[in-house]
This record gives C-alpha cells, structure tokens and sequence, in this order.
C-alpha cells in the first residue's frame, strides 16, 4: 500500500508520513505497523507567540530494523538553534557511528553533542551574532545490539563516508518479518524530504548527488558487487546487507538481539521511560538551581544569579548560546539502558510539560493509552489545560516486545554523565580533562518536581487582604473626617458660609467670592497649554535623554551656586553657610552622576515608550490631582466650618459646648485626616501604575505580545484600593505621624520666637529640620516598598524589609537615577511654567479685561499661570517616575524575566549598568 501523508503541527519539522509496513529511516515518517515500536509526536506553542521547539525522529535508524532515533529540541532566544537540530542532529550521530564504529555509543552521543555545539558556535560567528539563539535538548537512541554489546549482524562497509546524512529510504521488503533484502521502490522520491549537509560552508547538492553518497556509504562504494540474497538458514546469523541496481538494502536483525536505549540530554528537556508502570527518569536537568552546576559555573568566572547563568538562562547546558559558551556548555549526560518487557513506554518532552506536571503523574496519565499519537496529545492538553507558560512539544515511543521477562528490581540502567569524562575537542575547551569536573547529585530517577508557573509567586495577584488593621483604622478615620466636616459645613452654609454664594454677597460669616468669565478662559487656556507644552517637552526629551538630563545637571549645580552666591551678597550667613556645602557637594558629585546619565536616559525612554502605549498612566496621574485638589478644598472649608461653629463668641456657636479646646482638637484630627487621607490618594496612584502599565509591560511585555492582562491598570487599581489598601495605608500612616511631628514643631518655633526665647526657637527649628529630613528619607524609601506592594502583594512590613534588602544593594543607584530623572523633569515644569506666564501676560495684554484696567491683577494671574503650567507638567512627570522606578525594581527582584524576554534592552542596560546581572540577594 502507497505510503499515507500528513503534515506535521509543527511547521518546522518536516512532515509527518506514515508507510503500512516501514519506513527505513527516513526523517519524521513512521509506519503504520512497525514490529518494534509506534511514535507519537503532539506540540503547541501555549501562550508564547512563537513556536521555538523542534523535534525529529528516525524510525529503522541507520538501515536497521527495529532501530530508532528521537529527538526534542527546546528553544530560547529564538528558533533557528532548535530548528537546525530537528534537521541535523541525527546526521551528525548517523556520521559519528559511521566514522568509529568501535567508540561505545555514551561517547559517540558525546561527540555529537559537542560537534552540534560546534556547529551552531560556527554559524554565530558567521553570521556576526544574527544567529545567537541556543536550545536544550534530550535524545534517544533505541539500538539494537548483540549479546556482546555490538552489532556483529551487520557487514562493515568497505570505506565508510562522514558525510553521509541518509539513514534510509522508503522502502518494499521482499520477506515480510523475515531477515531480507529490501529494496528502494522511488529512491528520488524518498529522499525529496533530506535535509542539507551539516557543514556551513558546504553547499547545497542535489537529491541524486546525496543518494549516490547514500549508497556508497551503505553498499561499499558505487564500485561495489550487488546481489539480492536470504537470510541463512542460521536464526543467530547476520541478516543480508545487500543492494541491487540503485536499491538500498534494510537489515533485519537477528531474533535473539537485545534493545539498548541510550539517552542524552543538555538542559532541562526531559527524558522518562515507564517500566512496569514506574517512571524511570533517564536525563539530569541542568538548571541554574543545581548546587554543583552552580559550582561549576562560579569557578568558570560567572555566576548564578536567581537560578539563572549570569543572570539570563535558567539552564547550565544547551547548544547553542554562543555568547554565553564559556558557562553553558554543550557536555550531555548520558543513560543506557537495556530495555525488556516490563518497559512499556518512553516520553520526551521539554520543560513546558514538565513544568506542571511531575514524572510518575505523566506515566498515570497515558499508561493504558495503547495508541502513541493519542498518548502524545493527552500530554500535551495536560500542560495547556494547567497553564503552562512555555512552549509545549511531547514525543511518545510506545514499545513493543523488546526482551526478556525479568525481575522489575534488576533494571539494568547506567548512567554515563559525559561531563566526567574527556569530551571530544569543541567549542568549551575549558571544559577540557585538565580541568575540575562536578558530578552532580543523582536525581530522584521515580517521580519529579512541577515548577509553579509564577515562580515564587512572582508578579502573581494574591486574593487576601493585607494589613486589614490599618485598613479598618484608615475607613473609620476617614469616616469621622466626613461626620465632623458633615454637621460643621451643614452649620456653617446654613448661616450663609459660602457668602451667598458664588458672585453674591450679603452672608454674615463668610466673604463674597468673585470670577470674571474672562478669568475662566484665561485658567482654562493656560491649563491645556501646560498639557501641549508638557507632552511637546517629553517627546523632546525622548529624542534629546541624554542631552537633556546633561544639561539639566549642569543647571542644578549652577543653581545651588548661584543660591550660595545671593546669600552672600544679602548677608544671610546661615543660608550662604549651608548653601556652600551643598554646592560644594553637588560640584564634586558632579562626575559621579554623569557617569550615571547612561541608565537613567535609557530607563526613561523605555518608560516614556510604554507610557505612550498606555495612556492611562497620565489619566491615574491627573485624577490623583484632582481627587487631592478636592480634598484640599473640602479640608480648607471644613477647617473654616469648624472654627465658625465651635468658637467661643462666635454667633454660630449657640450652645454651651464650644471651647477653644475642642476646636483645637478637631483642628487636629482634621489636619491628621488629611493629611493621612492626601497620603493615602497619592500612594494609591502610585501603586496603580507600578502594578498595572508598567509591571504588566515588564513581566508580560507589550500588549501586541498577547501575554499582558486586560485591562492592567483597571487591575492594579482594584487591588491597590482594596487588597492592599491596608499596606498603603500603614505606609503613609508613618509619614502622617512625621508631618504632623513636623507641623508641631515649626508652630513651636513660631511661639518661642513670638515670645523672645531665640533659644528654644534654634532647637526647635533644628528639629523639625530633622523631622523633614526623616519625612522625606521615608517617603521615598516608601516609593519603592509600595512598588514591591503593587509588583508582589506583599504586606507592608515585608515590603519594607524586601526594600531595605534593595536598598542595602543597591541604593545609591536608585537615588542617582532617580535624582537624574527627577532633575530632567523639574527642570522641564520649571521651564513650562515660566512658558504659560508668559501666555498668561500675553493674554492679559492682548484682551485687556475690564478688571485689570489698572493692572492690579497682572501679577497674581501670571503667578497662578506659571503654578499651572509647572503642576500639569509634574503631574505628568509623576507618572513617569513612577514607571522609572518600577523598572529598576524589576531589574533588582527578577532582572531575568526582561534578559528572556527582551535580550536586546537587557544588553543594552547592562551595558551601561553592569550590576544588574549581579542581582539583589534574596532574603
């Protein structure tokens, strides 16, 4: 029957073919009733956007009956690595077997590997580093042996070629079962779907060029006799090994051969053959976590840093990953295992199955499928079904009869790891005999590990409440607040507190409130030209960082010493003293900082890039101003309310509980609310952005990736103001605590000054400029623990501590890169200021409005201009420090999730900051 073709799901491999009866080793075709095993092949690419595994499989590999070639290859960084080892890989074994067939197969699999490496290091360099990508890898090969270990059935060939790629053709058999001769029926045909040759700088030949290799490496040379021939009489004899006219022959191997598997494996792709329905782990995941991986790559002069290779890869070995050669190795390690009748099934796969799923709970899965191709899928929906973050790609090899009946306990398996032996000369000669090799701890060979998609809870939302204490105290306060300034206000506007209103008078407590129509327009105008203005000095620093942030410094010096210069010429010794200083420190630290404009220049394009995509962090931005703004006025009319209706005196006051003292404590709680309340309103903002655009954009990438949640500021800002409102809170609490402390103060050097004690007004003001300086420390070490709150879930105090644990790490250059880009946008509000006053004065000239016919209020109109202008624009400016800061927390906690995800960037910042590969130790 004519071979029935199907197309592989996986558009990078070759297609899929099956033959009734065999398929003599051509790649990716299985037969339909194959006497030794059935193959299985099912992948997806899951929620990634690309497809970056490959696989491969050689059934009657190498022209023998019963022999088999499989083959997962797991991708990073790109496709190509995984894609050139679907198509290659097995010739490069096929060609090592060919070339020393008295070398033990554990060490021809260790050749392979290294001349696979070799080869992928090749075209990198070639290719001037446009080919870097790398992949792990987990390979089987079912041989079929003697009892003797080697295959005496087989007739060597007389000139055996390297260069031949091709295993075998599709072919008819002569004697059905029987040992035979069988011959090529459509030799062009069978070879339309061969890969190139292996070698970069070979050139591409043709079918019939290939084939004639084929055969010369098979039959002996084209010089060669050719005769059709049976098997002997002799059950234990060798199977014929001939071919006729342009055939190629199959060997049928004698009935009293063993199987042998022997696996191999770089990375954490995993092979595990069932037996008995236990799981017999036959590879080693080398991961970054692995103690004597670690060890081995410290002493090669990198590191590991969260379980990743300097950083970046998650695995110790892989091929591929030129850049990162000298540590990540291509050394496999090798199993061989004589199968019997107790092994029933063999899966490979890579990490995206098992990532969720361990060994044993796999085997449970399919045992009893008795169709591989089934098996293959149920595995694979597994993964997809629990979420997995990778790419998916399983392979199952479902055997049949392959050996004796012996005792479960005798398994026969040997593991052969290739890294404590001499490897073949390759790419890492470092990794050569003269240096010191790890062996690593045996792995549980039953069961597995699953790996928790959001490892460690990384960036994953928690569905608990956290620090409910201070959330319940935060509500109650803010009730009160509303209650006092409920009763106050609704006394105060019923004796006309509002003086009649707006544009009218005649209100006994309050004064009447004014606004010309002109004045509307001019407010409203200067507003929206703050906005263009804004938005026209971002994108100009966008285009300009560098520059900008430069230039921006070198005024901030100059400013400080033109400070320095003033007092001293007013003679405010004090002021002149201690401007001094500072000028004197910002001149030195001059040099410092400038070293430090590539990082920040760079953190601030990338934020204002995704800022551009998410235009609703300005949106966060401006409704935290507005609500503040609110809040200010509703605070400023309660205050006023309050002091009406509980004043001693006052004709509000009409019962017999006003007293100075109960004004003086509402006075206080109401301060305490708002403040704690404004605190509360700007941290909420705050945690909006870092848990919504920002850290969306930097665990999931852009929004075009179609990882990114929906709706990510919506998100951040449902838990912000409500599972973690009780952590904001807290925070914003101590400062409250400071602020007030602060306030206290200052009214107590006004007393003592008021009543001419010098003294105690110097201690005074000393410490509440203290008290600042600890408010100001506080809140900004608060800036980045509600970072980790928004990013994490965490409550407050682990926040804190993970923020210290930051700090302590890396402190310095959060204050540099922040003070950089807070330069870089104050100055840019200063200058948007000064623009819309000057728009303000222009537009009092040009429409000279009747209240300003004497230019009595040119002044206050050009000041509220200039304040307008500069809010609007640090407003905005907010949004993008935020951003800022959330990146560099990123970049300390999980630096790995930008170095997979976007190499380019994570280059480019570690470049200009090389401690980001170091990472942030884990408390």
């Amino acid at each position: 029957m004519a071979p029935r073709f199907t197309d592989s799901p996986n558009a990078r491999s070759k297609s899929i073919s099956t033959a009734d009866l065999d398929t003599n080793g051509v790649l990716n075709r299985h037969s339909a009733n194959h006497p030794t095993f059935r193959v299985g092949v099912s992948e997806d690419k899951g929620t990634r956007r690309t497809m970056e595994d490959a696989h491969s499989f050689v059934v009657d590999f190498d022209a023998v009956r019963g022999q088999g070639f499989f083959a997962v290859f797991d991708g990073h960084a790109g496709k190509h690595a995984a894609e050139w080892c679907g198509s290659h890989f097995h010739e490069y074994l096929l060609d090592a077997i060919h070339s020393s067939p008295d070398v033990p197969i554990p060490d021809i699999l260790n050749h392979t590997f290294h001349a696979v490496d070799e080869s992928l290091s090749r075209m990198c360099e070639e290719s001037e580093g446009k080919i870097h990508s790398g992949c792990t890898a987990v390979t089987a090969f079912l041989r079929v042996e003697d009892s003797n270990g080697r295959q005496s059935f087989l007739s060597p060939p007389s000139s055996p070629s390297a260069e031949s790629p091709v295993s075998g053709h599709s072919i008819n058999n002569s004697v059905d079962g029987e040992p035979g001769s069988f011959v090529v029926e459509d030799a062009a045909d069978a070879l339309k779907q061969d890969a190139t040759p292996k070698k970069a700088k070979e050139k591409k030949t043709s079918s019939t060029s290939r084939l004639r290799k084929a055969l010369r490496s098979l039959g002996g040379g084209a010089s060669s006799k050719f005769t059709s021939s049976s098997a002997s009489g002799n059950s234990s004899s060798a199977a014929s090994v001939k071919s006729v006219a342009e055939g190629v022959t199959i060997t049928v191997p004698p009935p009293d051969a063993k199987y042998v598997l022997y696996s191999a494996n770089a990375g954490d792709a995993r092979g595990v053959l069932c037996r008995a329905g236990k799981a017999v782990r036959l590879t080693y995941d080398h991961k970054g976590t692995d103690k004597q991986e670690a060890k081995r790559i410290t002493d090669a002069g990198g590191f590991v840093m969260s379980g990743r290779v300097n950083g970046v890869l998650a695995v110790t070995r892989s091929l591929g990953d030129s850049s990162m050669k000298e540590f990540v190795v291509g050394a496999p390690y090798t199993t061989e295992t004589e199968l019997c009748e107790e092994d029933e099934l063999l899966i490979l796969a890579c990490d995206g199955l098992w990532d969720v799923i361990g060994d044993q709970a796999a085997i449970d899965l399919v045992r009893d499928i008795e169709d591989a191709q089934q098996a293959s899928s149920v595995l694979c929906q597994h993964a997809l079904s629990h979420h997995t973050t990778d790419n998916v790609t399983v392979v199952v090899v479902r055997f049949k009869h392959l050996g004796p009946q012996r005792d479960f306990e005798e398994q026969n398996i040997r593991l052969v790891p290739m890294y404590g032996q001499q490897p073949y000369p390759g790419p890492t000669p470092a990794y050569g005999s003269e240096g010191p090799y790890y062996v690593p701890p045996e792995q549980p060979l039953y069961g597995g590990d699953i790996k928790d998609p959001y490892a460690g809870g990384r960036f994953k939302p928690k569905k608990r409440v956290n620090d409910p204490i201070f959330l319940i105290f935060f509500v109650l306060q803010f009730l009160g607040f509303a209650a006092v300034s409920g009763v106050a206000l609704n006394t105060w506007i019923s004796q006309d507190g509002l003086g009649g209103g707006l544009g009218k008078g005649g209100g006994q407590t309050g004064t009447v409130v004014t606004m010309n129509r002109s004045t509307v327009y001019l407010l409203l105008l200067v507003t929206a030209a703050g906005m263009l203005l804004s938005v026209a000095y971002l994108m100009l620093a966008r285009m300009f960082t560098k520059t900008i942030m430069h230039i921006t410094l070198i005024l901030t010096i100059a400013l400080n010493i033109g400070i320095c210069v003033y007092y001293y010429i007013t003679k405010y010794w004090s002021g002149a003293i201690i401007f001094t200083i500072i000028a004197i420190l910002s001149v030195l630290s001059y040099f410092g900082f400038r070293s430090r404009i590539p990082l920040a220049s760079l953190l601030l394009q990338v934020v204002m890039d995704v800022s551009k995509h998410h235009t609703s962090v300005y949106a966060v931005a401006f409704a935290s101003l507005f609500l503040q703004a609110v809040l200010s006025v509703w605070f400023t009319f309660t205050t006023i309310a309050t002091y009406a209706k509980w004043t001693p005196g006052n004709p509000s006051c009409d019962t017999s509980s006003c007293s100075s003292g109960k004004v003086a404590g509402l006075i206080f709680f109401e301060a305490f609310s708002f403040l704690w309340t404004s605190q509360v309103i700007g941290n909420v903002a705050l945690s909006t952005l870092a848990g919504g655009p920002y850290g969306s954009w930097y665990y999931f990438g852009p929004r075009g990736n179609g990882e990114m949640p929906n709706h990510p500021t919506l998100s951040a800002f449902g838990r912000a103001s409500t599972l973690s409102l009780g952590s904001i809170a807290f925070g914003s609490l101590i400062v409250t605590i400071l602020d007030l402390l602060r306030l206290i103060l200052n009214a107590a050097q006004q007393n003592a000054n008021a009543d001419g004690h010098p003294v105690e007004a110097c201690l005074a003001c000393c410490a509440a400029c203290f008290v600042g300086m600890l408010q100001s420390l506080v809140e900004y070490f608060n800036r980045y623990a509600y970072i980790e709150i928004a990013l994490y879930g965490k409550p407050y105090i682990k926040a804190a501590k993970d923020t210290w644990r930051l700090f302590k790490d890396r402190g310095i250059d959060a204050l540099v890169n922040d003070s950089l880009v807070g330069m870089t946008l104050t100055w840019g509000a200063y200058a948007i200021g000064v623009l819309c006053s000057l728009f303000g004065y222009l537009y009092l000239r040009f429409t000279a409005p009747s209240y300003n016919s004497e230019g009595q209020y040119t002044a206050p109109i050009v000041l509220f201009s200039f304040l307008i202008g500069m809010v609007c624009s640090m407003t905005m400016g907010s949004a993008i420090e935020a951003g800022v800061s959330t990146i560099f927390v990123g970049l300390g906690e999980d630096p790995q999730v930008l170095a997979i995800r976007a190499p380019e960037l994570f280059s480019m910042i570690a470049q200009a900051y090389p401690d980001v590969t170091r990472g942030v130790p884990r408390g």
